[in-house]
């Protein structure tokens, strides 16, 4: 019963991990930003965080920020991925062993 409720538990970190990983919105949120600042000189001033940078730094900033958060996300998701694999391959084990102990008669048994 505790390993059905760990398994279950994993299972349910692995979900969240593959969630985060594939909505890693911090990637998209500042590669929009960067791709308006570029594109557009006022929103740049307009917004703090890119006024001191020039347009073509800010291309390459984003484009390496961009592979970064997809990095991460897909190693989120992969990881996610395997604990989910070893949980459910737990889980029939689990279920193995249990069906195995109830088809054994009941009672004493000879030595």
């Amino acid at each position: 019963m505790v390993a059905r409720i760990n398994l279950g538990l994993a299972a349910i970190l692995a979900l969240a991990l593959f969630l985060f990983g594939f909505g890693y919105s911090e990637v998209g949120y500042f590669f929009e930003h960067c791709e308006q600042a570029v594109t557009s000189p006022e929103a740049a001033r307009a917004n703090p965080y890119f006024a001191n940078i020039p347009p073509a730094d800010l291309a390459r900033r984003a484009k390496d920020r961009m592979w970064e958060g997809a990095t991460h996300a897909s190693l989120l998701s992969g990881a996610a991925a395997v604990l989910l694999v070893l949980c459910i391959y737990e889980l029939r084990l689990i279920h193995k062993m249990e069906r195995s102990v109830s088809d054994k008669p009941k009672g004493l048994t000879p030595m």
